[in-house]
């Protein structure tokens, strides 16, 4: 077996919206399906805030004619209006394990809003996101998922 390596990958938003607002929204999950390219549906709890140790599944499908997945996440940390994190139950790709931790700090009257992706595998793995064209989709996928966060939540705020 090849040594495992981790691979982690950053990106943050401002979100023009309280720390609480923003922690809600993104740990209700079924709101990923507004926000995250390729997520198609989810399963189980989801209408609020998903608390620590359930889980739930995520419908996606990678790029126009990718493969449909069923993922199944676990809530594995859970700090109200700070910090709330998932990881993968089994890998569809070649790695051991995937965590995505969101990060929710005050910043400037709104939230700064950062997911972190890491990645633990073998060197080989077909979704490493060390080569520059995985690492690039992610990035990709992270910056719309983001935007897309924060433009549901000024939507939701201009409705209420």
């Amino acid at each position: 077996m090849e040594p495992l390596v981790t691979t982690t990958r950053s990106r943050s938003v401002i979100v023009e919206a309280p720390v609480e607002v923003v922690f809600d929204f993104v740990t209700a999950v079924n709101n990923w399906t507004r926000c995250h390219p390729g997520n198609t549906g989810i399963t189980g709890p989801g209408e609020k805030h998903v608390p620590l140790g359930v889980s739930f599944i995520e419908h996606a499908r990678l790029g126009d004619s990718g493969p449909d997945l069923d993922l199944e996440w676990i809530v594995i940390v859970d700090e109200t209006n700070k910090h709330w994190a998932v990881e993968l139950g089994e890998s569809p790709w070649d790695m051991e394990r995937i965590e995505i931790h969101y990060e929710f700090e005050p910043h400037d009257g709104g939230t700064r809003f950062r997911r972190t992706t890491k990645f633990v595998g073998d060197a080989n793995a077909r979704f490493q996101t060390s080569n520059d064209l995985a690492g690039n989709a992610v990035d990709n996928a992270d910056d719309q998922y983001l935007d897309k966060v924060a433009e549901a939540i000024a939507s939701d705020l201009a409705k209420a």
